[in-house]
């Protein structure tokens, strides 16, 4: 079959077209396959900041506990100090609690979660 002149550069672009449209397929296939990589690195991601989450939210309960502990503790001492220090083993009880329990609340409130640590 004979081209003429006119339709001959008219089929080379075509042709030209078709392997750039191929080729344009192949870079977005593999552009897909890259990002869903990505998207599964993100749902790991978002895994990991939920497990954070809860491990702040479980040290923030414990932090509650001791709070309401203490509260209900000075709320009954300062009700009658005297009275209430006069019993030696209040007066040993807060002691110990100021020398060594605030202490260890203190490290629980300071302690990273992410550590593995659980106090």
């Amino acid at each position: 079959m004979l081209w003429t002149r006119m339709e001959l550069p008219c089929w080379c672009l075509l042709l030209l077209s078709c392997l750039q449209s191929l080729s344009a397929h192949n870079d977005f296939f593999t552009s897909i396959g890259q990002m869903t990589d990505l998207l599964y690195t993100e749902k790991d991601l978002v895994t990991s900041l939920k497990d954070y989450i809860r491990a702040e939210e479980s040290k923030l309960e414990r932090v509650k506990r001791w709070a309401d502990k203490l509260d209900s503790l000075t709320a009954t001492a300062t009700q009658d100090p005297e009275g209430f220090l006069g019993h030696p083993v209040n007066a040993f009880k807060l002691m110990k609690r100021l020398n060594t329990e605030w202490g260890d609340l203190e490290s629980l409130v300071l302690s990273d979660t992410t550590d593995g640590m659980d106090y």
